[in-house]
């Protein structure tokens, strides 16, 4: 079997309004990310700095997933069957706040 070497990626932001420009605060959102590569940008609307990043992250829960029951990870994760086949099968890249709950499901070590 050859390892799964896609990258894709999520973008993090802090909510619009204050404390937005708290980049602390925004690295610690995406502290739960796995092997991660992250890069900034600030951009500016009204009400001053607002600081983005884009976390790149390595797929290698997927293969793992492949014997883990649908209802297993619909339990897990609160998502319907549907989707739960689709994240199953590389098809739907789950949210960030999904992937502990994943890592647990496979026996992976949470990071």
């Amino acid at each position: 079997m050859s390892e799964d070497r896609s990258i894709v990626h999520f973008s993090q932001s802090n909510p619009v309004g204050p404390g937005q420009e708290n980049v602390p605060v925004l690295l610690r959102r995406a502290a739960g990310s796995i092997e991660v590569d992250i890069t900034f940008l600030d951009e500016l609307n009204e009400l001053g700095t607002w600081p983005r990043l884009t976390v790149y992250y390595h797929r290698h829960i997927w293969p793992r997933l492949a014997s883990v029951p649908l209802a297993e990870i619909v339990r897990a994760i609160g998502c319907s069957k549907s989707s739960a086949s689709d994240i199953r099968r590389g098809k739907r890249t789950p949210h960030v706040s999904t992937w502990r709950a994943l890592e647990m499901l496979t026996g992976m070590r949470c990071h």
